[in-house]
């Protein structure tokens, strides 16, 4: 004979409600001891990795910008190769009969590589537009025999204005003798970015980012090394290296953008070398550079926007949140009969008191205490004037009732 097991039952049909997890739920407990599991020390270390992770993609959210709500493409400041092309051209070089004076030209070009992921009708940007200053450096020509060297080099500089867009740079020179020439480049951020001194970039161990991503660092900083005042929120109480670099022993956090405005520098910028070749014997080459720049392009999404990944995203976090439930779990456990077993007389004693506390809460019937529950409680006044209410009430609830039932009646009969 089959016997049936006590227990309850879901009702057949009703779904089940999932709970969403709030974040605070899925961290596990930071305080693990390195006896309670083995996998403590390798929990803390992954516990720091987070941490670090996370404040990498708050960076890396700080230079996005959303266009499309949609979803299907966004701008976004992606990393393209700019390929530089540095060549020259020279005329009237070593020709006796020529009345024209021997000159040469030096040409800056270049162009964005071409990246699948951009979309097509993505408006391109001009070449200069990528840069913020241009300064070409002049070199002059070895002396001859017995001549005096020139002492400074010939400088020609381009700065970046509203209307001096342009595809290319050309300078053009009088000269029949080899020329080096420097090209220094200072790319144009946007927004723009600084160079940290170096004081400031052995503590946050970054060389170049934008304001908004120094300052986030900085947080970071002061986050992981607990600097911040328990008492006085607002306040910095700075450690070793902050002592060093702002001389101060502490800070407020609206004085920060300004005390590090200081240790921001301007960007290096790139320097290329080139030789100017004046020999019609020596064919002209073409040097070639590949830059790395940020441009703000229409990107087309897919990794984020595909089902599947987010169906799977959603069943890891899922089992994360179920694991780490299951290790608070067994840490409440573990507490509780450590304590037993460390201190028993105060444990049984605190936990007797808990009991009570609970027996006098269980007692409470609707909001009523032990006493009210006895009938002399309600041989007072107070008794009757409270069921006189109760029952006129009563009264005019079925008096409304009534009412409204007529009115029905009273339409049927009309229509």
């Amino acid at each position: 004979m089959a016997t049936k097991r006590k227990g309850k039952t879901a009702p057949v049909g009703r779904k089940t409600n999932k709970r969403a997890r709030r974040p605070a739920e899925q961290l596990a407990p930071d305080d693990l001891p390195p006896e309670a599991v083995e996998e403590s020390l390798l929990h803390s270390q992954l516990l720091a990795f987070e941490r670090r992770v996370d404040a990498l993609i708050q960076r890396k959210r700080l230079d996005l910008v959303d266009v499309n709500p949609s979803g299907s493409a966004e701008q976004q400041a992606c990393k393209r190769i700019l390929r530089l092309f540095v060549s020259n051209t020279h005329a009237h070089q070593g020709d006796p009969e020529s009345t024209k004076p021997p000159k040469w030209s030096l040409r800056i070009e270049g162009r964005l590589v071409d990246d699948p992921s951009i979309l097509r009708n993505a408006p391109k940007k001009r070449f200069s537009s990528f840069f913020k200053h241009v300064l070409v450096e002049v070199n002059p020509p070895a002396p001859a025999t017995g001549g005096v060297p020139e002492k400074r080099a010939r400088l020609v500089e381009w700065t970046k204005s509203a209307t001096s867009e342009a595809d290319g740079f050309e300078i053009v020179r009088r000269g029949s003798e080899p020329v080096a020439i420097n090209i220094a480049l200072q790319l144009d951020y946007q927004p723009p970015k600084f160079k940290l001194s170096k004081e400031l970039r052995v503590v946050l161990n970054m060389h170049t980012a934008t304001r908004s991503t120094i300052l986030m660092a900085l947080w970071q900083y002061i986050k992981a090394r607990k600097m911040q005042n328990s008492r006085e929120k607002e306040y910095i109480d700075c450690d070793g290296y902050f002592k060093r670099i702002f001389g101060k022993a502490r800070l407020k956090f609206s004085e920060l953008p300004t005390v590090v405005e200081r240790f921001l520098l301007p960007p290096d910028p790139i320097v290329l070398p080139y030789v100017i070749n004046v020999d019609p014997s020596v064919p002209l080459k073409q040097e070639v550079y590949d830059i790395e720049v940020e441009v703000n392009e229409l990107v087309q999404l897919q990794s984020l926007t595909n089902p599947e990944v987010k169906a799977q995203l959603l069943s890891l976090e899922s089992q994360a949140g179920k694991m780490v439930s299951e290790l608070k779990m067994q840490r409440e456990r573990r507490d509780f009969f450590l304590s037993f077993a460390t201190e028993p007389q105060t444990f049984i004693s605190a936990w007797l008191a808990s009991q009570n506390a609970d027996q006098q809460a269980s007692t409470q019937v609707g909001g009523m205490v032990s006493s009210q529950r006895l009938s002399e409680a309600y041989q007072a006044p107070w008794a009757q004037s409270a069921v006189l209410r109760y029952f006129s009430s009563k009264l005019n609830q079925k008096k409304v009732e009534l009412q409204e039932r007529q009115q029905q009646f009273q339409k049927l009969g009309s229509s």
